[in-house]
């Protein structure tokens, strides 16, 4: 009970304590105020009536902005949860995106080794031909054949890359991240 409610409760109290004494001097003589005291009691129940009435009704419109402010209060909290609840979904997402961008990089990273471990195999058939030795030409041009293949895959896989790439610094800007600048890979 605040301080307000309590003192109009005195003074309401006061008040009718008052009213009655100047009504009934003579409270012991009940005989003698009979009527009176039911005069008295219908005018104190009507008075005091409607002043509970406005009190409840100033109480209910209250209790209707308390409400309004705590519905409005759990609008924001909702929407500020919805929001909270995208971002995180959207964090997911680009980590899922980065997961399979990682996966589809390193595969192609390791594509590009076998390449490039065929392209050396190639030269070192090179070399041993250009030194003199004597190597079947099916197996020369297998080999020039795997070389070119292995070179071509690389091209392809090169141009892969960089777009994995930039796909990855997309994803990373958008959620805030700045990486330093990756090496390329020939």
């Amino acid at each position: 009970m605040s301080k307000t409610d309590k003192f109009i409760f005195l003074v309401l109290i006061g008040a009718i304590s008052y009213l009655y004494y100047l009504q009934f001097p003579s409270f012991f003589d009940y005989e003698k105020c009979k009527t009176q005291l039911n005069e008295f009691g219908d005018f104190v129940g009507g008075t005091l009536n409607l002043v509970l009435s406005f009190f409840a009704l100033v109480l209910l419109f209250k209790t209707y902005s308390m409400q309004r402010k705590e519905l409005k209060l759990q609008r924001d909290e909702l929407r500020a949860n919805r929001d909270e609840f995208q971002k995180t979904t959207k964090a997911h997402e680009n980590n899922v995106k980065l997961s399979v961008l990682m996966v589809v990089l390193q595969d192609d990273q390791k594509k590009i080794m076998a390449n490039q471990a065929t392209i050396i195999e190639h030269i070192k058939i090179m070399e041993i031909f250009d030194a003199g030795a004597y190597i079947e030409d099916s197996i020369i041009e297998g080999s020039h054949n795997q070389n070119k293949k292995a070179r071509e895959d690389n091209l392809v896989l090169n141009e892969r890359l960089k777009f994995i790439k930039s796909e990855i610094e997309k994803i990373l800007c958008e959620s805030g991240v700045t990486l330093p600048q990756m090496p390329s890979i020939d």
